[in-house]
């Protein structure tokens, strides 16, 4: 884990505030875990996928999963 955005946001600015001269990279690296926080927030990031179920064609599935009775 990264820690909240918070964390994040103060680390940067006390490691800028020793080295200026590493703000580009320091921001990009903030823009990424900043990022990678929204994705995986419960809240505000995407929700997870919902089960789906998929009824195939009878041409797809095997035949020992098929009936022998006749319909």
């Amino acid at each position: 884990m990264l820690g909240d955005d918070a964390h994040l946001l103060a680390g940067v600015t006390l490691a800028l505030l020793q080295r200026p001269d590493h703000y580009d990279e320091l921001t990009a690296n903030l823009a990424a875990a900043l990022d990678q926080s929204f994705k995986s927030d419960p809240i505000w990031g995407m929700p997870p996928a919902d089960p789906v179920w998929i009824r195939y064609p009878d041409q797809f599935v095997s035949r020992r999963n098929r009936s022998t009775e006749p319909a």
